[in-house]
């Protein structure tokens, strides 16, 4: 593969740290050129991100890979959009032969007529995937293949609506006054962009909230900044509605800035600072940032 550098997101620039859904169509220029404005994003990271996912899809699917109330035709007609989007994209990685998807990346191939295509399919991508469907009383989450999640658990989400799926989210009240709202506007418009993100201390991409057997839950967290060093942890949300299926197919795209080149721009790290001071005490609880706020701080203040 030739060399991709991966894009750069620092939704933090702004200096305030922000919970609402911040939607902005995926033809929005964030500095990355056509990377910017493509569903799916292929880099010099690929086989990091591809061997992440085949191992836990592997070894811990229960935890990873779930359905609920997800329909064959449903799962089929994305599968298609996919394919579709992916060799239109990526002609040189992916190519499309009436219903088989080849992969060249990982010489694989995916039959979208088949069940459980969409699980065959996210072994090639480095997003993440989420299915939202709804019917005329409900939304739920119906299919997540999460081998990324950000100090969450998939198998506690999968099922849920909109307003429980980010129940935990302080501040994330007032978008979910107005969740019906929300959620037909994911269905019915887009594709739309948006970006979530966390200070954590390694750049592990399996941050799922249950700590292993024989892992230490402070390190396995990622948040032990007396140690000195952090990264900030970025998740590109993108949504891609599908209005005649009366459902959203959702891409999250895990990413990471490390602190050499947050430290060496003052505008990035003046603003991360001011971001995290501006946080609620809820907000630095949820982030995991609280028992050593002070540590993170003064990382950033050594220049200051």
């Amino acid at each position: 593969m030739k060399v991709i550098v991966p894009p750069r997101y620092t939704p933090w620039a702004n200096g305030a740290y922000e919970v609402s859904p911040g939607l902005k169509a995926l033809t929005t220029d964030f500095g990355n050129g056509n990377m910017d404005h493509r569903h799916f994003q292929i880099d010099n990271d690929y086989a990091r991100y591809v061997s992440n996912k085949q191992h836990l899809a592997s070894k811990h699917s229960i935890q990873h890979v779930l359905r609920d109330r997800f329909d064959r035709a449903t799962e089929a007609r994305l599968a298609d959009a996919i394919a579709q989007q992916l060799s239109t994209e990526y002609p040189t990685f992916f190519a499309r032969s009436h219903s088989v998807l080849t992969c060249h990346l990982t010489g694989t191939q995916c039959d979208i007529r088949e069940p459980r295509a969409l699980d065959a399919i996210a072994l090639m991508i480095q997003e993440d995937l989420a299915v939202v469907c709804r019917d005329q009383q409900n939304d739920w989450l119906a299919y997540l293949h999460v081998c990324s999640p950000s100090d969450w658990a998939p198998e506690a989400k999968i099922g849920g609506n909109f307003i429980a799926t980010h129940a935990p989210v302080p501040g994330f009240e007032r978008t979910n006054a107005v969740a019906a709202r929300m959620v037909d506007s994911i269905i019915n418009r887009g594709p739309l962009v948006r970006f979530v993100w966390s200070v954590v201390t390694d750049d592990r991409l399996n941050h799922h909230s249950e700590v292993p057997d024989g892992e230490d839950p402070a390190r396995w967290h990622g948040r032990q900044f007396e140690l000195g060093r952090f990264w900030v942890r970025v998740e590109r949300q993108v949504t891609w509605g599908f209005p005649i299926l009366d459902a959203a197919l959702f891409t999250i795209r895990v990413s990471f800035v490390p602190d050499t080149d947050v430290l060496a721009n003052s505008l990035l790290t003046d603003s991360l600072r001011t971001a995290l001071l501006g946080m609620s005490a809820e907000a630095r609880v949820y982030k995991g940032v609280n028992d050593q706020f002070h540590h993170l701080i003064s990382l950033l203040t050594k220049d200051a």
